[in-house]
């Protein structure tokens, strides 16, 4: 009972997305967002000119994004919930554009730090 309680508060204080970098895969990217509330989700990140224009899909899920002149793909990696065979596609993107919208504010925020360190 205690040890519910101790894990209901910490993920109340949890963040619904992280950003994960693998540096030893830095030459394909290594960028990833993991939702951490269900249902779980690790979305590879690619910048589309870093990558040269393609990337491989594998039968993933993708979507494309744009911020400001810079295309951007999001790649479903894992995607996990109690009931996965009742699971479509469109559920995925709703997920997909919420960690999207997230990361985009994560880039707004760099954006706005680079700018203030350069100053």
């Amino acid at each position: 009972m205690v040890t519910q309680i101790i894990l209901k508060k910490a993920r109340k204080k949890m963040d619904k997305h992280l950003l994960a970098e693998n540096p030893m895969r830095a030459s394909e990217g290594g960028l990833a967002i993991i939702r951490t509330s269900q249902p779980v989700a690790i979305f590879e990140v690619i910048d589309m000119e870093e990558a040269g224009g393609s990337i491989s899909v594998e039968g993933k899920i993708i979507k494309s994004y744009y911020y400001q002149n810079e295309h951007w793909v999001l790649k479903t990696h894992y995607y996990f919930t109690h009931d996965i065979d009742t699971t479509d596609e469109s559920e995925v993107y709703k997920f997909m554009d919420d960690a999207w919208f997230w990361f985009m504010a994560y880039l707004k925020w760099e954006d706005k730090n680079i700018d203030n360190d350069i100053h």
